[in-house]
């Protein structure tokens, strides 16, 4: 008995027509961005706003993306650990965006449409209510490094491998730094020491020098203040003969002269050096000699 040949057609595959339905999505959810969208559209983009706050723009991007990759590749498409890093990326950057808002009520703000909008707000709240403010970002920091390895392909094996790498190579430039280090730290002693002997003759000239240029400062000084004390001396004994007055310096009157002007005659001497009877006394003394002359004379 021959056998049948099957005939039939293998079944296609439903990846191209989801991709065209993803990228017709896609359109329509850019269309609701545009300024004179009404209707539909504009309640999409609401929606759109609420679910993803500021990333909503993102959203219409990335389905239209998926499905020119599904009508592309057709049955090859898969996804893949890229992809996978790619979107938990996305999410990571989304809650760090909402965590930024300084509110109390991470949902509210989602509903708002701030921030990382509904998404973000859950994510926060959750991871907030669980590890709190700082268990919130070293998480969000894992989720970051997970989506890297996720992207650049590494396993966790790879990663410990990395690890190793990475602390070996750490220790052994530690260990050179530490090397050179001494080197350095010897050759610099070394070298001050040299300089210290060859510098010493100089530096002992120097203070030397030093020490007789303060000398005579010092002794400058010194001839400066008596000088100084010696022409206050002397301005002080003018200041005095000053006050005492001038000396007087006229003729001395002989005993005849002083016979003449009576006994009880005092001798004034003026300001322009002659000598004058007293007054009162040279006339009383004149008076007395002509009362005792002759009435004939």
């Amino acid at each position: 008995m021959t056998r049948r040949r099957d005939h039939r057609h293998p079944p296609r595959s439903r990846k191209p027509a989801a991709g065209l339905v993803l990228i017709l999505m896609g359109l329509l959810l850019a269309l609701s961005f545009l300024p004179g969208a009404t209707g539909v559209p504009l309640a999409l983009a609401v929606w759109q706003r609420r679910l993803l706050g500021t990333a909503a723009p993102a959203l219409p991007a990335y389905v239209f993306l998926a499905g020119l990759v599904l009508v592309a590749a057709g049955e090859r498409a898969r996804f893949t650990r890229r992809i996978g890093g790619i979107l938990l990326a996305s999410l990571t950057a989304l809650v760090i965006v909402h965590a930024r808002i300084p509110t109390a009520d991470p949902l509210g703000a989602g509903l708002e449409g701030r921030g990382g909008g509904l998404a973000g707000g859950i994510v926060v709240a959750g991871l907030f209510r669980v590890l709190g403010t700082a268990g919130l970002w070293v998480a969000l920091g894992v989720l970051g490094v997970v989506s890297l390895g996720l992207i650049g392909g590494f396993t966790a094996a790879s990663l410990g491998s990395a690890l190793r790498a990475g602390s070996r190579a750490l220790v052994s430039v530690l260990a050179l730094t530490a090397r050179l280090a001494r080197r350095f730290i010897r050759a610099a002693g070394g070298a001050l020491r040299e300089v210290g002997q060859a510098a010493r003759p100089l530096l002992t000239r120097a203070a030397r020098a030093g020490i007789r240029w303060m000398g005579d400062v010092a002794a400058a000084a010194v001839a400066g203040l008596r000088r100084l004390i010696a022409r206050g001396r002397a301005a002080g004994s003018w200041d005095r003969a000053s006050d005492v007055g001038p000396v007087a310096t006229g003729p001395r009157l002989d005993g005849a002269s002083a016979a003449g002007l009576g006994p009880q005659a005092d001798v004034e001497v003026g300001e322009d050096g002659g000598a004058g009877a007293a007054p009162g006394t040279a006339a009383t003394g004149g008076l007395a000699a002509a009362d005792r002359r002759p009435e004939g004379s």
